[in-house]
């Protein structure tokens, strides 16, 4: 599981491949290798329409601001991020929304959407490592460099309600740092925990509870990474 998506409370969806997030209560965006599937969740045929094959070679994350009936999506081979309006309707538009033009980025990793700031937050592979920025979705020459590592970062998470971003890493581990990229610290140490590295994070909204997927199961923590009883194996 990779939920790579941003939502209102109440909205989160997670599944067993690809990328899925509400956007309405009766429809999920979902992300393929190279295409982005809106379905229906009312409608006789499953998938209803396929949007824009033509303007993406490899799809590598999905945000989605639905207060405003957007979706955000990375091109993993042009550093391009799009942008699609009015999703899911027949008037649909999609058009790029900017292109990362720091000149030792190889590749947008991941992103995700704070809905409450509007800003993208994005993971850029480049030449010293890997590094995280954000930028205003409404004035994009507004933008910051918040965390840079060493080591892979694959995949971002932010719960928006607190304040907080959670990435997790190569070796398994997640860190959480303020939306700012302040206090950054590790919360989760797959060496700690019988090696059971962590590939994802995601987390309910409502609630100071995360949930960080492994390849076996789904640990339910706070949002400080300590072990709930409730935990899931898959």
């Amino acid at each position: 599981m990779k939920p790579v998506c941003t939502c209102r409370p109440g909205q989160v969806v997670r599944a067993d491949s690809g990328t899925v997030c509400t956007i309405s209560p009766s429809a999920l965006i979902i992300a393929t290798s190279n295409s982005i599937v809106y379905r229906s969740l009312e409608a006789s045929v499953p998938y209803v329409s396929t949007i824009s094959q033509s303007y993406v070679q490899q799809t590598s994350s999905l945000a989605v601001n639905a207060p405003q009936n957007k979706t955000y999506y990375s091109d993993g081979i042009s550093n391009e991020v799009f942008v699609i309006d009015k999703v899911g309707t027949d008037n649909e538009q999609v058009q790029q929304l900017f292109r990362e033009k720091l000149g030792n980025a190889s590749r947008i990793v991941d992103i995700a959407y704070d809905w409450l700031e509007g800003r993208l937050y994005y993971v850029l592979h480049i030449q010293e490592g890997y590094t995280i920025k954000w930028r205003n979705v409404n004035e994009l020459l507004d933008q910051e460099v918040l965390v840079t590592e060493t080591e892979p970062i694959t995949s971002l998470w932010l719960h928006v309600n607190y304040q907080f971003m959670y990435y997790t890493m190569s070796d398994g581990s997640v860190k959480r740092c303020t939306l700012e990229g302040k206090g950054c610290k590790v919360i989760y140490s797959a060496i700690l925990n019988g090696g059971y590295k962590v590939h994802a994070v995601t987390s309910d909204p409502r609630e100071k509870t995360l949930y960080l997927s492994t390849s076996s199961s789904v640990i339910k923590t706070d949002m400080e990474g300590k072990r709930s009883d409730n935990s899931h194996e898959l």
